[in-house]
């Protein structure tokens, strides 16, 4: 039965392979030019190769970076919680606060957990795969060890080429199929003596000898929901050794691990398409025609001469000071290339400035001079991006962030890892909400349209007061609070306010009826000094 599954498992990944081999062509190309370590999709390197020798032109390359940069720290900065947590849940206001607090002090500590384990090295992998050939990979798992309590996170990301993937009927990705080659030794290892006699044969004989493996994470249909083992999780675990069609290790996730974002995607495709495809045409013109220019640049600077036949006596010395004989002053001459530099220097920029354009580096990459930006300009920036990266956004929002947040959110929740919830509340109905400077950006609107309309009835409440009774002051407070993601600690709820401002309005009362009575007092002693002054002055006339 085992070596039934393994041999269709094997045929599935063929047949995506042939189904992806004219990506493989088209992902080379834009590797070889965009980012020349990661070009060995079909052509296989050596470890230590030189990769860009080839490249006559960076510029393709740091604007990429740019993007990829930008997208990192604004979607997933390490310096600030990019997130917070909500639940579609209506409890009542106590009940609402306790949750309040509840969810930020579990999004702390998811984004504690990401900002200890590798998470960010290896998002900028996938971020760089995303932005480049519009395809990113990244497999989130729990580290190994103790099975009772959370171990924390580890991250790896599989670079283009290097994995199939397969869509369920709403186009979300839920099945990856991953190339794994080890040798002999690193095999065995890892699966044991589950491995085929072949390779245990290598094992003594060719202990390095590479041996081609599959994993496979797809969907289970047949799994028995009552059981909790690992072989009857939702998705399935799959190694297979591909020369033998045997299986050497199956377990289950119940999440599928991988997060699988895409630039943008085609209807019917399964691989998205990035800025990096976009960019190609223009990116092999301009390194084209770097090429040219360098070589017009050589024949300026050492340029060939032209020679009568028989008009130089011995050899043309071109050494400094050489002397060359000649028969005719005219006999020898340096040929002028007539290249056009001005005309060549106008057109490397206007694909210089389009190659920027298409990866937003004109508009992501802050001024390398001038003075600093102020806080508006760096808000316009941001609002900027959030403009001409929306729909892309949307995207990676669904099939990245999501996903990361909720299979994270799981993981720490099964082993106990996260605050205990208030009582009543579900886990499982747990909504994202991104905070970081890209979604900051997105409320920014909302707040500026309020404090622009406060300005203006500042303004007329100069005029008639009256016009004040039409704001209310601690739905805008409690508003603009949450647009600018203030912690919830941060803020009183409804019966707070009213307690404290209750408790002002007795506080202020008492004070009125002491100075009242203070003063009713005051006057009743003044009154009795003057009675007995009169008193007095009587008996003494």
């Amino acid at each position: 039965m085992e070596q039934t599954l393994a041999k269709e498992l094997v045929e599935r990944r063929n047949t995506l392979s042939n189904e992806r081999r004219i990506w493989d062509d088209h992902w080379q190309e834009i590797n070889t030019f965009l980012l020349p370590r990661k070009a060995n999709i079909n052509v296989k390197r050596n470890a230590g190769d030189k990769v860009a020798q080839e490249k006559f032109s960076s510029v393709a390359g740091h604007a990429h970076e740019i993007l990829t940069a930008n997208l990192q720290g604004t979607l997933t900065s390490k310096s600030r919680r990019w997130f917070d947590l909500e639940s579609p849940q209506l409890p009542d206001a106590a009940e609402d606060r306790m949750l309040r607090e509840w969810l930020d002090d579990v999004a702390t500590e998811l984004w504690r957990a990401f900002n200890r384990s590798n998470f960010h090295s290896q998002s900028h992998e996938m971020y760089l795969d995303v932005t480049g050939t519009g395809t990113g990979n990244l497999l989130l798992e729990e580290k190994e060890g103790p099975a009772n309590r959370f171990n924390g996170f580890v991250f790896t990301s599989h670079a283009t080429g290097s994995y199939f993937i397969e869509e369920d009927h709403e186009g979300i990705v839920n099945a990856l199929c991953l190339d794994i080659n080890l040798t002999a030794v690193q095999a065995h290892k890892w699966f044991g003596d589950e491995v085929s006699d072949r390779l245990k044969k290598d094992l003594e004989d060719k202990p390095n000898t590479m041996h081609h493996f599959l994993h496979w994470i797809l969907p289970r249909e047949d799994r028995d929901s009552k059981k909790i083992d690992s072989k009857n999780k939702p998705y399935a675990s799959i190694f297979i050794e591909t020369k033998t069609h045997s299986i050497v290790k199956e377990s289950g996730y119940d999440e599928f691990p991988y997060l699988v974002p895409r630039w943008s995607k085609v209807s019917g495709e399964k691989y998205g398409r990035g800025p990096g495809v976009m960019a190609l045409p223009d990116i092999k013109v301009l390194d084209k025609a770097t090429e040219l220019e360098l070589d017009a640049w050589a024949k300026a600077i050492d340029p060939p001469y032209k020679a009568l036949d028989d008009g130089v006596v011995g050899d043309v010395d071109l050494r400094p000071n050489g002397v060359t004989v000649v028969r005719d002053m005219d006999d020898l001459a340096v040929m002028e290339s007539g290249a056009r530099w001005d005309v060549n220097r106008i057109k490397l920029d206007e694909y210089r400035s389009s190659i920027r354009q298409t990866f937003f580096a004109d508009q992501l990459e802050l001024p390398a001079a001038g003075p600093q930006m102020t806080a508006t300009e760096v808000q316009a920036r941001f609002e900027l991006m959030n403009r001409v990266l929306g729909p892309t956004l949307g995207r990676i929002e669904t099939e990245f962030l999501n996903a990361l947040i909720n299979r994270a959110f799981m993981v720490m929740a099964r082993k106990n890892a996260l605050p205990e919830p208030p009582d009543g509340i579900d886990i499982q109905a747990i909504d994202v909400n991104y905070v970081g400077p890209l979604a900051r950006a997105q409320r920014s609107s909302e707040v500026q349209v309020t404090q622009q309309w406060l300005e203006f009835i500042a303004g007329e409440a100069q005029l008639d007061p009256q016009v004040l009774d039409n704001v209310n002051f601690d739905a805008i407070a409690h508003e603009i609070g949450q647009w600018l993601n203030v912690p919830t600690k941060f803020l009183n709820d409804p019966n707070q306010v009213q307690a404290i401002r209750k408790q002002r309005a007795e506080r202020a009362q008492a004070e009125q009826q002491a100075a009242a009575q203070q003063q009713q007092a005051d006057t009743m002693n003044t009154m009795a000094g003057a009675a007995a002054a009169m008193e007095g002055g009587g008996e003494a006339q």
